[in-house]
């Protein structure tokens, strides 16, 4: 008997004011058909072979916005800058507390490669670089697991919890936003200053005799 635990990092920004109101038209549509299509995509985890800063493990470019995956485990989103006004990247970063020791590692390989040319010197070039469905942080706490998934625009948590561990080990520091909340429905609102990113309300199961059965779950904060 397990319980499942989801997390999904919504990577669509809401703008208000003077920011790309464009954008916040987009976000409203996402319940059409052409949208949700999009979004369902799997998107792969690229393994770092020198492409990229070398404390990153693994990226995963999603709809408009970048997730790195670091060596010691914390994650990271990169939005660029949306237009003039917005001169820097927003960097949201996720460290996860007191935890086991840990590897972070691709699982389940993709049939995509990748390539690389930096420069004109060809030692600064790679070809074939594996890519992988999941990224797997394996027991992150004591009988809790973790594991990432990229799709069209937003990218999961999901913590699997066998029987007798404590998921009040699971907490999670953020940084890089000047405020957390949550709204009516569930969701975790993260105010950057120059706009609002939004985890999804969580999700958690329990599979019993393969029935799944739902949990009520929410943020704390």
């Amino acid at each position: 008997m397990k319980i499942y635990f989801i997390l999904a990092f919504i990577f669509s920004l809401i703008y208000s004011g003077s920011l790309h109101a464009g954008l916040a038209d987009q976000v409203r549509t996402t319940h059409n058909n052409k949208t949700a299509q999009v979004s369902s995509l799997s998107i792969p985890f690229v393994r770092n072979e020198g492409q990229a800063t070398g404390s990153i493990a693994y990226y995963a470019r999603t709809l408009g916005n970048t997730f790195l995956v670091e060596k010691n485990g914390d994650i990271q989103l990169l939005i660029p800058p949306k237009n003039n006004k917005q001169k820097q990247f927003i960097v949201i970063t996720e460290h996860f507390q007191d935890t086991l020791k840990f590897d972070v590692k691709g699982e389940s390989i993709s049939d995509t490669r990748i390539g690389y040319h930096l420069g004109n010197n060809p030692k600064h070039w790679a070809n074939n670089i594996a890519t992988y469905h999941e990224i797997s942080y394996g027991q992150i706490y004591r009988d809790i697991e973790l594991k990432l998934k990229a799709y069209g625009n937003n990218v999961e948590k999901i913590f699997q919890i066998n029987p007798g561990a404590n998921p009040d080990l699971i907490r999670i520091e953020v940084s890089g936003v000047n405020h957390l909340s949550t709204n009516a429905d569930g969701e975790l609102i993260l105010d950057t200053g120059q706009g609002i990113v939004s985890h999804t309300r969580p999700v958690a199961y329990q599979l019993i005799e393969e029935n799944r059965i739902d949990i009520e779950v929410a943020y704390r904060i």
